[in-house]
């Protein structure tokens, strides 16, 4: 009887491990024909590269080759045959393994189209013809979908798509190999049709990626997702109140202020931070390299969140600019980027906020319940601690607190904007977000993992998910209290990003926005997150009331760039955010940091103490 239920057990944990692994077919020969989806965006593409990619093709999803997008290398593909002669197809032949030197080596490409600063790419609507001639040999895959355009969209729009539709129709018919999938009839026979018309594909593998869930319908009713809820209405928190991190943060010093003195001139004096804290009852001036005397020992007995004397006094109408410094030597460390940031606020009168000070320790040594129970710290160093990367989101969420601030653009130190020709400077001011676009919370993420960044290795993984906290923006507005509360709440190690994914994700599950649940998360380590495709983020926009989440780099202050390199009081050349020209940095006496004219006026510091 023992040995009867042991054998029972085994086969119930070799069923339930086999069934957490997903099926896959063995990946095809090399050099086969190719796959091509001409159809729009949001019209299944995601869908059908899973699906090839269950199927075992080589699959391409937006990104081809080495990184770019696919939208600039078929552009480029297409310019090719065009000298090879495309008004005469006899005599160009098929060109797949041009198309695969200009793409990458795959076999199915799902998505052609890419969007980029300046525009939109989409050469599947128009060279369509051009592929259909340089590549006979081709299968070319039209999906068919209700694709509603309101009229907040234009009409235009909708005309547009309807005219790609008709011309794609006649075009794939004509092809050797034309398919049409009608990615809303039911699972079962989407995969039966796909599997009967495409060679070496499994029906089983066909199954519907992104499918917005459908909210609640109260009876007699039909509920809309423009629908607000009732004023007053309570929502299920993500964490109890009771026990959350509230409770440890301790005494946070909002009453301080602080006025600052560039000291970028070689024969003036040094920089200088005048600080006024403790109701204003205690005064510190803080100098470079001097991070351990008295008054910055005093200034750092408790965190404090201090408001800038010389920017605008916040008074409901602007959001306010945020930065976090652990101490002082770390603020004089970028000083140079918290004088940009000073600049930037007042062309953009923006209130300034700093929080100085470190990680209160009940909030550095505890960590969440979901953490706890993770394998998020199963990485090596992840072990320890809670880092102070977590103090940007406490100086937010009690900067929300404060009266007058109906918003929070928050940067990092290393962060900088540049003078005068800032990226995007003329597409999106820094306020729009708040604005102009009625967001509750706006991250630069992309809405799936990286495929701009280079890849590993010729097949490998790309980069990683990319949803950051370098800089965002946040409404005071419940849902991005409700965030900043699970992102704390789920607090895990020194990196802030696995918690921001898994409080980002259960708060869009959680109203009724996204069909991903964040558990999953809960049995991977960072690193495997990290690589690991999840919904995609931008469904949020616009399109969920109760968590308007804004996904994009255009979104929060698109002109402000990470310094990876910070110059450093060496006298050694520096990069400026990978630009081909390097700035000088000069030392002083006191270990400070002088700029030399042009790296000052890059940042927008050249009337700032200086000629």
């Amino acid at each position: 009887m023992v040995s009867s239920l042991r054998r029972v057990v085994r086969l119930v944990v070799a069923v339930a491990s086999c069934a957490g692994k997903r099926w896959r077919a063995p990946e095809r020969p090399a050099g086969g024909p190719l796959a091509l989806v001409v159809g729009l965006p949001k019209m299944g593409t995601t869908s059908l590269r899973n699906y090839f990619h269950c199927s075992g093709y080589r699959t391409s999803h937006q990104a081809c080759s080495d990184g770019p997008h696919c939208g600039q290398c078929v552009s480029d593909f297409v310019s090719q045959v065009a000298k090879l002669g495309i008004r005469q197809p006899s005599a160009i032949g098929d060109q797949t393994k041009l198309f695969r030197k200009a793409c990458g080596a795959y076999d199915a490409f799902t998505q052609l189209d890419s969007v980029t600063t300046s525009g939109c790419v989409v050469p599947q609507v128009a060279h369509l013809k051009s592929l259909l001639v340089a590549l006979p040999t081709a299968m070319f895959d039209r999906m068919v979908r209700n694709c509603p355009i309101d009229a907040q969209n234009g009409a235009g729009l909708a005309a547009w798509a309807r005219a790609h539709v008709a011309r794609s129709k006649d075009l794939v018919a004509r092809s050797r190999c034309g398919v049409v999938v009608d990615i809303e009839a039911p699972v079962p026979d989407v995969g039966a049709a796909l599997a009967a018309t495409i060679n070496d594909t499994h029906a089983r593998c066909w199954g519907q990626a992104n499918a917005r869930p459908k909210a609640p319908v109260a009876p007699g009713r039909r509920r809309r997702l423009s629908d607000r809820a009732p004023r007053g209405a309570r929502r299920r928190r993500l964490s109890p109140k009771a026990g959350g991190w509230r409770t440890k943060v301790g005494d946070v010093d909002a009453s301080c202020a602080f006025a600052a003195r560039a000291g970028l001139d070689p024969d003036g004096p040094g920089p200088e931070l005048v600080v006024d804290y403790d109701g204003g009852s205690s005064v510190a001036t803080l100098t470079p390299g001097r991070g351990g005397d008295r008054g910055a020992a005093r200034v750092a007995r408790a965190p404090r969140l201090c408001r800038s004397r010389s920017a605008r006094a916040p008074d409901g109408t602007a959001p306010a600019l945020l930065m976090a410094a652990s101490d002082v030597d770390y603020l004089f460390f970028h000083w140079p980027y918290f004088l940009n940031a000073g600049v930037y606020a007042a062309a953009r009168r923006l209130p300034v906020y700093l929080w100085l000070g470190e990680l209160p320790g009940a909030l550095r040594d505890t960590v969440g319940p979901t953490c706890a129970r993770s394998r998020w710290r199963a990485d090596r160093g992840f072990d320890g601690p809670n880092s102070n990367h977590y103090t940007k989101v406490v100086a937010a969420a009690l900067l929300l607190d404060v009266g007058g601030v109906p918003g929070v653009l928050f940067r990092d130190m290393d962060m900088f904007a540049v003078f005068p020709n800032a990226p995007m400077r003329a597409a999106v001011a820094a306020t729009d977000v708040h604005d102009a676009l009625k967001v509750d919370v706006a991250f630069p993420c992309t809405s799936k993992i990286d495929r701009d960044a280079p890849r590993r290795g010729r097949g490998g993984p790309p980069r990683g998910f990319r949803l950051k906290s370098t800089k965002f923006y946040l409404r005071d507005s419940a849902a991005a209290r409700d965030l900043l509360d699970a992102w704390l709440d789920h607090r895990c190690g020194p990196k802030d990003q696995i918690a921001l994914w898994y409080a980002t994700y259960a708060l869009a599950k959680d109203r009724g926005c996204l069909n991903y649940d964040a558990a999953q998360l809960v049995n991977m380590s960072y690193a495997e997150a990290y690589h690991t495709e999840r919904p995609g983020l931008n469904y949020l926009f616009k399109r969920c009331r109760p968590f308007r989440f804004a996904c994009g780099r255009q979104f929060v202050m698109p002109d402000v760039l990470h310094e990876g390199a910070f110059p450093r009081a060496d006298g050694v050349d520096v990069p400026i955010h990978h630009r081909e020209r390097t700035m000088r940095v000069v030392p002083r006496r006191d270990g400070s940091p002088v700029l030399d004219a042009a790296y000052r006026a890059s940042l927008g510091l050249d009337a700032l103490d200086g000629p």
